[in-house]
């Protein structure tokens, strides 16, 4: 996401996009991260290898199903960072 903001407004935007990212589940953000940083210097091949592993993890937590269930059920997810 790209956003252009006046430099007054640019704390304000920083904490809101801080704030969407502390509500998501923090272990599929530690493995986006993760992944985000491990493949940078893979090459295509290697690094597309590498997201199918990071994406099965991603499918296999707790949160992951909790996140399916939630928007299913038009609630709010409970995240165990599981």
């Amino acid at each position: 996401m790209k956003k252009v903001v006046p430099a007054e407004k640019l704390e304000e935007t920083v904490m809101e996009l801080a704030n969407k990212l502390k509500s998501k589940s923090p272990i599929i953000m530690k493995i986006g991260r993760d992944s985000f940083y491990n493949i940078r210097d893979l090459e295509l091949s290697k690094a597309e290898n590498y997201l199918v592993n990071a994406l099965a993890l991603v499918v296999a937590t707790e949160d992951s199903k909790e996140g399916r269930s939630a928007f299913l059920e038009k609630r709010k997810p409970v995240w165990k960072g599981r």
